[in-house]
């Protein structure tokens, strides 16, 4: 499963705890759903809700993660990972290109 966020539109000012975005989601190329975060430290929402459903199953497929502060200490993967993980991907080659 190849996914990809298109129509990326951060918005840094409503970014508080965590980044403020919405994006659309490509699965394999074809348009599959929406992805969004307000900004205020809640969960990354993933819809419609079968989608969100099969990114998790997929993530479950995925070697955990690790936490930069604490390597000890892996989490696995969730569909909230693998979106937030693009995103911030995104976020950073924008700032490498400036």
């Amino acid at each position: 499963m190849k996914i990809t966020l298109k129509n990326i539109k951060h918005i840094p000012r409503l970014s508080e705890e965590t980044e403020c975005f919405t994006a659309s989601i490509y699965i394999d190329g074809v348009k599959k759903g929406e992805a969004s975060n307000r900004g205020c430290g809640g969960n990354t929402d993933i819809h419609p809700r079968e989608l969100a459903e099969s990114i998790h199953d997929y993530a479950k497929t995925l070697p955990p993660l690790y936490l930069r502060w604490d390597p000890s200490l892996p989490y696995p993967q969730s569909g909230e990972t693998i979106i937030e993980d693009l995103i911030y991907t995104h976020l950073r080659n924008k700032r490498k290109q400036k």
